[in-house]
C-alpha cells in the first residue's frame, strides 16, 4: 500500500473542512477525522478519515488545488495567479488583502492583484474568520493570533489553557473558542480568557457550541462514545467558570451517516435535539 505525502494529508484536510461547511460533519467529527488525516501513513489510513462520506466529495480538495487561485476586479476579468495552485482563499481582510492558506502551513496575504505581501506560519486546520473579517489562527507555538492582512498580533497563549489546541471557532457573540482533544477555552475578542472546561473522558467530542444572546454563558453538547452508542451531555459553561454544569444527559445511538446533536438558545432556555429524534427544552436559568 502506497505511503501518503504531506500534500495528500493537506488535500484530505481541505476536503474534510468542505464536508464540515456543508453540514455533513459536526465539529467534533471534523476534529477526529482531521487528526486521522494528519497522522495517516498509508492510503488505507487516509481512507478512514472519509468513512461514510459521499465519494464525490473526496477529491474536492485536490480539484481546488488543480484549478488554482483566481482573483477578479469589479468591473474586470478573472485573473489566474501563477504559483498559487496549492492555496485556497479564506477571506478578504480589513486591510484589503486576500488571505489564503497554502499546503505548507502558511497564511498568505496577497494584494488585490494577487502578488504575495506577507506569510505567517500556522498550525494546520486551526483558523477562523472573525466579525471584522480578520483571520484568527493558532501559530506553531499554540498562540492564538489575529491578522488584518498587514500585521499578525498575538491575542492569547491558548496552549497554556488548552494543551493540545487544534481548532478555532468564532461564536455568535464574537467570542473565540479554542478546542483540543480534552479541553476547551473561551476568549473574548481581545484575547481575555472568559471560561474553560475539561473533558469527563479522555476525548472531548464537542458539538454545537453556542453563545447565549444575553451573555449568560455557552451551551454545548459533549458526546461520550461507548462500544455501542454513547451519551450526550448538554453542558452550560458560564463566564468565569472552570467547569461546566450538566443540564441533562441523553443516551444516543450514534448510528447512521452524519449522526449529530445540536443545541439552540431560546431566551434562557436551551433546546436540544439529536439524530435519534430526541428533543429537550432545558431551563438554563435554574
Amino acid at each position: 500500500m502506497a505511503l501518503v505525502s504531506d500534500r495528500d494529508r493537506e488535500t484530505a484536510t481541505l476536503a474534510l473542512r468542505s464536508h464540515y461547511a456543508s453540514g455533513r460533519l459536526s465539529l467534533s467529527e471534523l476534529n477526529d477525522r482531521v487528526q486521522i488525516a494528519l497522522t495517516a501513513r498509508r492510503r488505507s489510513d487516509l481512507a478512514k478519515a472519509f468513512r461514510e462520506l459521499p465519494p464525490m466529495w473526496r477529491d474536492r480538495g485536490a480539484q481546488m488545488m488543480r484549478r488554482g487561485l483566481f482573483v477578479a476586479t469589479i468591473p474586470g476579468s478573472e485573473q489566474h495567479i501563477a504559483g498559487a495552485t496549492a492555496e485556497h482563499p479564506v477571506t478578504w481582510a480589513p486591510a484589503g488583502d486576500l488571505l489564503t492558506l497554502d499546503r505548507g502551513g502558511h497564511v498568505v496575504a496577497r494584494s488585490a492583484t494577487g502578488s504575495v505581501l506577507r506569510r505567517w506560519r500556522v498550525k494546520g486546520g486551526a483558523e477562523a474568520v472573525d466579525r471584522s473579517g480578520g483571520l484568527l489562527y493558532l501559530n506553531r507555538s499554540g498562540e492564538l493570533m489575529r491578522t488584518d492582512g498587514e500585521r499578525a498580533l498575538p491575542l492569547a497563549d491558548a496552549v497554556r489553557v488548552v494543551g493540545d489546541a487544534r481548532t478555532v471557532e468564532v461564536l455568535a457573540d464574537g467570542s473565540i473558542a479554542v478546542l483540543g482533544t480534552s479541553s476547551l477555552a473561551i476568549f473574548s475578542p481581545t484575547g481575555v480568557l472568559t471560561a474553560s472546561a475539561g473533558a469527563q473522558s479522555r476525548t472531548m467530542n464537542v458539538q454545537a457550541l453556542r453563545a447565549a444572546p444575553d451573555g449568560r454563558g455557552y451551551a454545548y453538547v459533549s458526546t461520550l462514545r461507548g462500544v455501542k452508542g454513547g451519551v450526550d451531555r448538554i453542558e452550560l459553561l458560564v463566564p468565569g467558570a472552570r467547569a461546566p454544569r450538566t443540564l441533562a444527559t441523553v443516551r444516543v445511538s450514534l448510528e447512521g451517516c452524519g449522526w449529530g446533536s445540536d443545541v439552540r438558545w431560546h431566551g434562557s432556555w436551551v433546546r436540544y435535539r439529536n439524530a435519534d429524534g430526541k428533543r429537550l427544552a432545558l431551563d438554563a436559568s435554574a
